[in-house]
Order: C-alpha cells, then sequence, then structure tokens
C-alpha cells in the first residue's frame, strides 16, 4: 500500500537526478542506500525480473529532476522526503505477467511520486511488515512542487488521501490512540526544529510513539547543522532521577548522534544552574562507527521540575563521509522516565 501520485510522462526525458537514497530501497529497507545526488538513465531504473513485479523504488529522496534535449522538470515535496519509480508499464501490465515476455511497453513513463509506503516485510518467503511501517493513519496529506523553470517554484499541488486515494472497504485504519506521557508537563523547545522533521514538534518527544531508526518520516525532530536546545517541565518531579534521549546515529543519511551534551536544572524554570558537560563515550566522529545505531543518552535529573538540555552537532560531515563537509543531522525521538 502506498499514498502518492502516479503521473505518465514523455519519454522525451531520458536521465534523471536525485538527492536521495541511491539504490533500489523501501521504508523497511534502507540501510543498503547512501544518500547523495545520483544519476542515472531512467531506463536503468527498473529490474526486470522473470516473474514480473514492480521495482526500482528510490526512498528518501529530498529532491529530483528530470531531463530531456530541450527542458528538465523538477520536483520535490513541501517539508518531506518522498519515493519515486519510473517504468515503461502500466501497473495492470506488470502484475498481471506472469512472465517477463509478456510485458509491454508505453510510449510514455509511469511515474510514480509517494509520501508514504508501507514496508514490503518478508513478501512471499516471510512474514509481513512490522507494525511501525504500515499506513495507519485514517488520512494522509501532502504538497508536491512540479516546474519546468528550476527555481522550486511556489505553485503547489495539494493532495488529501481520502480525497484522491479512495481504498477498499476492507482494509482497516485505525489513529493511534497513545496519549502523552503523564510525568511531562510541557517540553519547550528554545530553538525550532528544521521545518521537514517539526511535524507536532510541541509534543513528539513525549508522545509514546517510538520510532524506528532509519526512517525519519514520522516521530523523529530533527536539527540540521543546529543545536537542539529543550527545556523540560516534569510532573511529580521528586520521583524522576533521569530522563533517556533516543539519538539515531545514521551517517549514510547525514544523521549523526550529538558530539556534545550540556544540562542544567533549575526549580523555577527562569534560574538555572551553570551548565554541566555531559561525559559521553560515543564518538560520532570515529569512522567505526558507520552502522546505524539508535544511542541511548542518559541525563540525570536531581529531582529537579525544570531541565534544559542542549545537544550540539558535529561541525561538518567528516573526511572519511562521502560528502565531507556538508552539515550534520541530529535526529531525537523520544524522551524516556527513569524513576
Amino acid at each position: 500500500a502506498k499514498v502518492g501520485v502516479q503521473l505518465g510522462i514523455s519519454k522525451q526525458f531520458t536521465d534523471i537526478e536525485w538527492l536521495g537514497l541511491e539504490t533500489e530501497t523501501y521504508s523497511d529497507r534502507l540501510k543498503s542506500g547512501l544518500i547523495g545526488w545520483h544519476s542515472s538513465p531512467i531506463d536503468k531504473l527498473f529490474f526486470k525480473y522473470v516473474r514480473p513485479q514492480e521495482s526500482g523504488n528510490r526512498a528518501k529522496t529530498q529532491r529530483l529532476f528530470l531531463t530531456s534535449k530541450k527542458s528538465k522538470l523538477y520536483v520535490n515535496f513541501l517539508k518531506s522526503e518522498f519515493n519515486f519509480s519510473l517504468y515503461p508499464y502500466t501497473d495492470q501490465n506488470i502484475d498481471t505477467s506472469k512472465h517477463i515476455n509478456k510485458l509491454v511497453e508505453n510510449n510514455y513513463w509511469t511515474f510514480n511520486l509517494d509520501y508514504k509506503q508501507a514496508g514490503i516485510g518478508g513478501a512471499t518467503c516471510g512474514p509481513g511488515a512490522r507494525y511501525m511501517y504500515l499506513l495507519d493513519e485514517p488520512e494522509y496529506q501532502f504538497v508536491v512542487h512540479l516546474n519546468t523553470k528550476g527555481d522550486w517554484s511556489n505553485n503547489e499541488i495539494v493532495y488529501h488521501s481520502n480525497n484522491y486515494f479512495p481504498y477498499p472497504a476492507h482494509w482497516m485504519f485505525k489513529s493511534d490512540q497513545n496519549t502523552l506521557n503523564q510525568d511531562i508537563k510541557s517540553i519547550k523547545f528554545n530553538n525550532i526544529p528544521h521545518p521537514k522533521y517539526s511535524k507536532n514538534y510541541q509534543n513528539a518527544l513525549y508522545d509514546n510513539k517510538l520510532a524506528v531508526c532509519g526512517d525519519y518520516q514520522d516521530n523523529w525532530i530533527g536539527f540540521q547543522g543546529d543545536t537542539m536546545d529543550v527545556t523540560i517541565n516534569f510532573e511529580n518531579y521528586d520521583k524522576i532521577n533521569a530522563v533517556k534521549l533516543n539519538f539515531c546515529h545514521d551517517p549514510n543519511s547525514w544523521v549523526f548522534s550529538p558530539q556534545t551534551i550540556y544540562y542544567q536544572t533549575s526549580t523555577d524554570g527562569i534560574n538555572f544552574t551553570d551548565l554541566i558537560n555531559l561525559n559521553i563515550l560515543f564518538n560520532p566522529e570515529n569512522s567505526s562507527n558507520i552502522y546505524i545505531q539508535l544511542q541511548n543518552i542518559v541525563v540525570p535529573t536531581h529531582n529537579a521540575p525544570f531541565v534544559r538540555i542542549i545537544a550540539i552537532p558535529i561541525k561538518m560531515l567528516p573526511q572519511w563521509h562521502s560528502n565531507p563537509g556538508e552539515k550534520a543531522w541530529i535526529m531525537i525521538d523520544e524522551i524516556l522516565i527513569n524513576k
């Protein structure tokens, strides 16, 4: 299942460049992809399996453009990453063909631009997709930018999934009914997260929804090249001795665990103690730490009603990275309570 737009575009477009993951990737199969600018002839994106099936999806795309001899078509989604795929067949032709020789090429490209996709799981040889990779919201809304000017036009095409993408009646969509963590009164952001990763940021860090490291569409709050600075106001603070911060470390996606973390405590939310440098043993810039992992960092609260936490990113992507010198991301999910 997926939510997005399918277009038919002229085969005069022959090449594509995109900023995102390089290889074929899906929401629950991301580790093989390196993020960066990539290019390919369009006719090389689709893999022809002996038993035809949809293929060639690229996940975590930030923007792309298609090239013909006369023009370019620029595409991006407002405030979100997206998936794309291109092939010269209709979906019906792919689904009904039992062998590769039954595929019939069209005189146009089928162009898929997907805001959300469910995971593939183990497909026919294993279990289905895990719950965090399912499409379980009652409605999705996204904004697509399409233009040929190269200036990322402000003209917007807005789609509401309920209106444009009806689903069969036997599909069951249920909203997540999780409530906010009752040990936290509020979290104040002293600097605002990046617009792409700021959905419901006022509550996202204590909404009891645990995100998946590597899948940044939901629940993650992001800062690119910027400090995370938050103040937590606790309920029943005398029973709370520490909080655990969940940071993702995913160098292939330009996401690095913070290099330095400071914290302060306060009894009134106005006057804070001196900054205390938290001793972090994990070195995010070490070239041996190239694998995706969740970093749990514990910050003591000293039973104070207010704790301010400042997380500082690495200055830039290190020299061993495929894109050295670019700004790194800090991605944080849930703040958990230790009593």
